[in-house]
């Protein structure tokens, strides 16, 4: 079967990250193609109602990154249902799975890249944490991420924090922000092992492959208290309520003026095979 598996442009640098996995990992059968056209098969990238309509000329799978609600009900889904009943899979990270009564759903996370997988945990353990925090994301405040909130956070508690990307829009003026932007993956896995604390407090929904990454390279992820944060990070994380930037400021103070809880080599083992590509783009 011949697949085509690439991200529109524009999406964000995690959708690319899929889509290499889907290609390095996509079983011996399948053939993956550079053209729309030539495919059997169409894997949609998802984040908006204008896939809904996409080349219905051709059987596609969908990765479903957004659903526009934290409220998944019959309702609020509903224009959701032509695309997700077309598709001979859907593997969303949300648990969709009583839309799916006679099968097509796939509910799994998404996973680690190689980088930061790679590193030594000998040297993990040893590696100097001069950096409270690192935030990501393109928007501060709702409905996009709380980027500001941990930023300043760190710099009341006396810590340095770093964040991934350009400056954000919609940043206080005069806020001061460093930043790593469009890093390799390898120095973004060792910048990430220079921190004590990775932030992923994206609103309403979405999930963070920054927090895993971050994980995996001994940072303790910060992250909203919801039931999909909730299923997939466990243990692992420390979660906040979604609540004004007042509140979530007063909360990161707490956590940031304490020291996370270290990251075991048990732990990192067990993440490492929770979010593994290839199992996880094997079982879809």
């Amino acid at each position: 079967m011949k697949v085509y598996v690439a991200t529109p442009p524009k999406l964000s640098h995690a959708m690319y990250r899929v889509a290499n996995a889907l290609e390095r990992f996509a079983p011996d059968d399948f053939t993956v193609v550079q053209s729309e056209d030539e495919a059997d098969l169409l894997v949609l990238h998802v984040i908006g109602l204008e896939a809904v309509n996409y080349r219905t000329d051709k059987p596609v799978a969908v990765m479903q990154y957004c659903t526009g609600s934290a409220k998944r009900t019959a309702e609020t889904m509903a224009p959701w249902l032509p695309l997700w009943y077309r598709a001979v899979m859907v593997w969303s990270y949300y648990d969709l799975s009583h839309f799916f009564p006679d099968g097509g759903f796939y509910h799994a996370p998404l996973g680690i890249d190689h980088a930061f997988r790679a590193n030594n945990f000998d040297l993990l353990k040893k590696n100097h944490r001069d950096y409270m925090v690192m935030t990501s994301g393109y928007v501060n405040g709702r409905p996009q991420e709380a980027i500001e909130e941990p930023t300043l956070a760190a710099q009341i508690c006396g810590g340095k924090s770093i964040h991934l990307g350009k400056f954000p829009v919609g940043i206080t003026p005069g806020l001061e922000i460093n930043l790593l932007h469009a890093p390799s993956d390898p120095v973004l896995a060792s910048m990430l092992r220079r921190c004590k604390w990775v932030a992923g407090l994206r609103y309403v929904e979405g999930f963070e492959m920054g927090v895993i990454e971050g994980l995996a390279c001994g940072a303790r992820p910060i992250v909203f208290d919801r039931p999909d944060n909730r299923h997939w990070f466990g243990d692992h994380a420390q979660y906040i309520a979604e609540l004004e930037s007042a509140n979530i400021l007063c909360s990161l103070e707490y956590y940031f003026r304490q020291e996370p809880s270290p990251v075991t080599a048990e732990e990192r083992s067990a993440v490492l095979a929770k979010f593994n590509w290839k199992t996880l783009v094997t079982g879809f």
